[in-house]
């Protein structure tokens, strides 16, 4: 038997007379739900050992998503090393067992999206922000240099005052 559905839709019948209306407040009509979209995925990053990473998944819909955070596709569980703040997931003192691939998942009933990015953590040295552009990462920095071989500021005077601008100014 043919249900007679056109792209999931049936055509019914229905007849309103103007006793079965009602007048409906425009605030009623503005209530409705909305899937959920993930504006600020998560992205791979390299950290060095020891550092503390955030890792951001900004999410909307209506009603709100509730966030829940895997790694390696296990459940995250809050840790003192391990706890959300807002829409990131912050990792304290990162160790090598903290690498592999962290997920958010942002449902809200309505509808659900993930996003995924790598963590790669190595000892010695950290990435996060270099793929900022050469200028943006290096506009204060321009007097200071970095021995490529040892990954440690060199002796430029400054480079004690902003050792994170010495670890970022690499040689293009």
């Amino acid at each position: 038997a043919k249900c007679g559905c056109v792209r999931g839709w049936r055509p019914a019948e229905l007849v309103l007379t103007s006793a079965q209306m009602r007048a409906v407040p425009l605030t009623e009509l503005f209530l409705f739900s909305e899937p959920v979209s993930i504006s600020k995925g998560l992205q791979d990053e390299t950290v060095a050992v020891g550092t503390t990473v955030s890792l951001r998944c900004a999410a909307h819909g209506s009603p709100a998503p509730a966030l829940t955070w895997l790694h390696n596709a296990a459940p995250l569980r809050a840790s003192p090393r391990h706890f959300l703040l807002g829409s990131s997931l912050q990792i304290r003192g990162v160790t090598m067992q903290d690498s592999g691939v962290y997920q958010c998942v942002a449902d809200n009933g309505v509808g659900f999206a993930q996003s995924a990015g790598r963590l790669r953590v190595q000892a010695g040295r950290s990435t996060a922000g270099l793929q900022e552009s050469k200028s943006s990462v290096c506009r204060n920095c321009e007097s200071l240099r970095l021995e490529e071989s040892s990954w440690a500021p060199s002796a430029t005077p400054g480079c004690a005052s902003a050792p994170h601008c010495c670890l970022e100014c690499i040689r293009w």
